[in-house]
């Protein structure tokens, strides 16, 4: 915790009377920057628990709170797509193509688009395939692409997967089922 943190580097400081004057400043400024990160963090879940949007995103396994305001504010309007799978490619969450002459391959993934909600996709990806336990189609999905490729291409697919079904979800109006 803050306070065994704290607690340690003065041990470590006594006697060091210069060092420690260094030091005070930033425990001050670490204590309040703490302070403000609990009071915005309050603010961003009460603004998502308020926003009909955000609270049927979250439904989805793996989408939090910063996950689901992140991707309502970079969406905008939904209607913007027409179809949900281009989402993906918006947050640049779609494999990059070369083609020339005999040759074609996918490449890397574009990485266009919003770079903190395809981080956030990332993220919640990550988090499907490793610490929901309840059984899921998209997890089940997503470990068959790991086992016959890579779990870092699995989990961009997933990533890209999730984006389409939370935009899916916005334009119908409906909720995550696990079925």
């Amino acid at each position: 915790s803050m306070d065994q943190f704290e607690g340690r580097i003065r041990d470590l400081l006594s006697g060091e009377a210069d060092l420690l004057a260094i030091i005070e400043p930033m425990f001050r400024m670490r204590d309040s920057t703490c302070k403000e990160i609990v009071v915005l963090d309050r603010l961003v879940r009460e603004a998502v628990k308020a926003d009909d949007v955000c609270r049927r995103l979250m439904t989805v396994p793996g989408i939090g709170p910063i996950n689901a305001i992140a991707f309502k504010t970079a969406i905008d309007n939904p209607h913007n797509f027409k179809k949900s799978a281009s989402v993906g490619a918006f947050f640049g969450l779609t494999p990059s193509k070369y083609a020339s002459g005999d040759i074609d391959y996918n490449g890397p993934i574009t990485k266009c688009g919003d770079p903190m909600v395809r981080e956030y996709l990332f993220e919640a990806a990550q988090s499907l395939m490793a610490r929901v336990k309840k059984p899921n189609a998209m997890k089940a999905w997503a470990a068959r692409i790991a086992k016959r490729s890579s779990k870092k291409k699995a989990i961009v697919a997933l990533a890209r997967k999730l984006s389409i079904v939370m935009h899916r979800l916005w334009v119908d109006g409906t909720t995550y089922r696990h079925a």
